[in-house]
């Protein structure tokens, strides 16, 4: 007799536990509280700032130009200035941080080298750990002046 007792409770206690820890939210839910699809919030605490990263084999001086993609909005365009690396460096920094942006969204940065021409880069700031970067370096077509590409969450 209590045998049937003791299995009796197992089942029960197992349904109550499954009952009790089940959180999932029904599959059918339409209600979009959040339409970023990577699920960051939408605005940061401060205006996130490109640091640049000179890797060319000559300083350079530079205009960079940041646009919001959407709307086409220029959000900044300020001039800088990186000497060439030396020895060891396979970068150096800009003089100056570039403002980009306070909130999650597609960019675009038009970098202007004197003597060398334009090249445009598009970058997205989903999820940004710390500022993001900003690498010059040497073209990988012959057609381009230089390439240009953004890291938008870097390591920290």
């Amino acid at each position: 007799m209590k045998r049937r007792t003791l299995l009796a409770a197992i089942p029960s206690t197992t349904l109550i536990a499954g009952c009790i820890t089940s959180d999932a939210e029904p599959t059918n839910n339409t209600d979009d509280t959040n339409d970023d699809p990577y699920n960051q919030p939408a605005q940061y605490d401060e205006v996130k700032q490109l640091t640049v990263h000179n890797s060319l084999n000559e300083s350079i001086t530079a205009t960079i130009v940041v646009r919001d993609l959407d709307t086409g909005t220029i959000l900044s365009e300020t001039n800088i200035t990186a000497p060439e690396p030396q020895g060891d460096d396979r970068s150096v920094r800009a003089d100056k941080r570039i403002p980009t942006a306070d909130e999650s969204g597609n960019y675009t940065a038009e970098i202007t080298i004197e003597g060398r021409g334009a090249v445009t880069t598009e970058f997205n700031l989903r999820t940004p750990v710390s500022d993001p970067v900003l690498y010059i370096g040497l073209a990988r077509d012959d057609g381009e002046p230089f390439s240009a590409s953004v890291d938008g969450a870097p390591a920290v």
